[in-house]
């Protein structure tokens, strides 16, 4: 698992929902520094997260861990 391109993709995945990373952390219960290391590949969200952000932005739980889209 490549947690910098996981990373990668949370970022853009929340940048195309038109959030911050204090807006984003907001709505699924963090803050927006655990976002920022999220998306810098420091650490990977917990399964709990990893379900709200599938259904936030409509991709599946593999597609966040593939740090790609799988269409």
């Amino acid at each position: 698992m490549d947690l910098v391109k996981i990373g990668e993709f949370i970022a853009k995945l929340r940048k195309e929902a038109g959030l911050t990373q204090e807006q984003f952390g907001e709505k699924v219960g963090v803050t927006n520094k655990t976002v920022s290391r999220w998306e810098t590949g420091t650490y990977l969200p917990p399964a709990d997260v990893l379900l709200e952000m599938s259904k936030l932005f409509s991709v599946s739980i593999n597609e966040i861990l593939s740090g790609k889209s799988l269409s």
